[in-house]
């Protein structure tokens, strides 16, 4: 979006306590790396462009469900 990068998980899923982890991984340049815990509300939360700079990143978002932890890794090219 024009204002960050938006993550929507799927309408059925709970993440315990409304809560995920991510770190985003700056492929170049660890100084730029960015990790938070974000509180999820509507089914999805978005990291703010401010805290991106243009390149490329791996996404890594954790989160558990039902005390069953989940990872999904995404390649980011942020222009």
């Amino acid at each position: 979006t024009s204002e960050g990068i938006q993550i929507t998980f799927p309408k059925d899923a709970k993440p315990d306590g409304n809560k995920a982890n991510f770190i985003l991984f700056r492929t170049d340049d660890s100084n730029l790396d960015v990790k938070k815990e974000v509180t999820i509300s509507q089914n999805y939360f978005i990291i703010p462009k401010k805290v991106i700079t243009k390149g490329s990143y791996t996404l890594k978002l954790k989160w558990t469900e039902n005390k069953i932890p989940y990872q999904i890794d995404y390649d980011i090219l942020w222009k």
